[in-house]
């Protein structure tokens, strides 16, 4: 009987080691010191970076020293004292820091994993320096499974001036990864400063759920989650950004509007709204009714009247900001709805809308179904 109950603890003991190494990927940054912050800054001398191993001139400053990276550079990227900087004199400077992936190996030889990758990147003025950043994935034997790399913007890119852009990367981590190498290059290629830039470099683990894709969109910038946002499936991006904040959600909207050049595009926000519960939708658009009519134009008139009856008040803010003719599609679709929406609009703007509605069918719909009054109202204000 001692014999069984030993066996029975050491069976215990090894299934509690196995599960020990399957840990679920954390949901923050698993870079050291992605921000610059952590340190003193060099005020552009050599100083040590904590977390990362260096070469040439790598270095810090810190933004508003000098008429590189500027107190607002810093604000448009959420940045704090410092950032990233190639240095002085060298031609080529590095920064090298290694994460650790064997507490996920499990989920990662499942191929349940994707790794974004993503951060600021830039240069000065109508110089030619940038800033590259590559992240290595290894296998256990520091073999190179894949190479993802982040170019810094060009001259061109950056219109001439000094100043940070957002890249971002997401990808399938591949089966047998067990650490990555993330490295930040500056290269000179004219002045006597490496003039290249970074600031808040991220590297997240995603798991493919709803959940943990959430949270990585909310701990990022509004610009980069956009990026993240335009990269994911449809489906996958508004499973979610249901999940997350309102307030937060039309903001990076609004920004995957400007990433993807329109929210109508293929793949762009308005697909994704389109896939939103209604109910979702509707408290999301209506925190910025400007950038939620953005959105609601292109959709397909079916759908979009589904989002904006179920809040005829903020519906009608958002519908009364809309080209009078898209309004007009949209609300024509339900006369019901279109009614009770127009209903809580500023008399103007309603007027506009039914004066363009070009279809007589429709119009006397609207105003069948409008409260008596407005509908006297308005069936008075058409004969002028």
């Amino acid at each position: 009987m001692l014999r069984l109950a030993s066996l029975f603890v050491v069976i215990a003991i090894a299934v509690l080691a196995a599960t020990a190494v399957a840990a679920t990927p954390p949901s923050d940054n698993l870079l050291q010191n992605p921000d610059a912050e952590a340190g003193a800054t060099g005020h552009g001398n050599l100083v040590g970076v904590p977390g990362w191993t260096l070469t040439g001139s790598f270095t810090v400053d810190d933004y508003g020293d000098t008429d590189r990276l500027s107190k607002d550079d810093a604000t448009k990227v959420g940045g704090g004292s410092n950032y990233f900087f190639g240095g002085p004199g060298k031609p080529v400077s590095t920064a090298t820091q290694t994460v650790n992936l064997v507490p996920y190996a499990d989920e990662i030889d499942k191929s349940a994993l994707d790794i974004f990758f993503g951060g600021y990147l830039g240069g000065y003025a109508s110089q030619a320096d940038v800033m590259d950043i590559s992240a290595v994935v290894l296998n256990a034997t520091g073999g190179v499974l894949t190479t993802l790399t982040l170019h810094g913007p060009t001259t061109q890119n950056r219109a001439g001036k000094t100043g940070l852009q957002g890249r971002t990367f997401l990808q399938a981590l591949p089966a047998g990864a067990r650490s990555i190498r993330v490295t930040m290059t500056a290269t000179r290629q004219e002045g006597s400063n490496n003039d290249g830039y970074a600031d808040n470099v991220s590297l997240f683990l995603r798991e493919r759920a709803p959940g943990p894709t959430a949270q990585i969109l909310s701990a990022l910038r509004t610009d980069l989650a956009a990026q993240l946002l335009v990269q994911l499936q449809a489906r996958d991006a508004a499973a979610a950004l249901a999940l997350v904040n309102p307030s937060v959600a039309i903001k990076i909207l609004s920004d995957a509007c400007d990433e993807a050049g329109g929210c109508g595009t293929n793949g762009g926000p308005t697909a994704i709204v389109a896939l939103l519960a209604p109910k979702v939708a509707i408290k999301i658009l209506s925190y910025s009714p400007v950038d939620g009519a953005k959105i609601v134009a292109p959709l397909a008139p079916s759908v979009a009247i589904k989002i904006l009856r179920l809040q005829p008040a903020d519906g009608a803010k958002i519908a009364a900001l809309l080209a009078p003719k898209v309004a007009a599609r949209i609300l024509r679709y339900q006369p019901a709805d279109g009614a009770k929406i127009l209903a809580k609009m500023p008399f103007a703007s309603a007027l506009k809308i039914m004066r363009l509605e070009p279809i007589a069918g429709a119009r006397k719909a609207l105003l069948n179904a409008m409260p008596k009054a407005l509908s006297l109202h308005m069936r008075a204000a058409l004969k002028h």
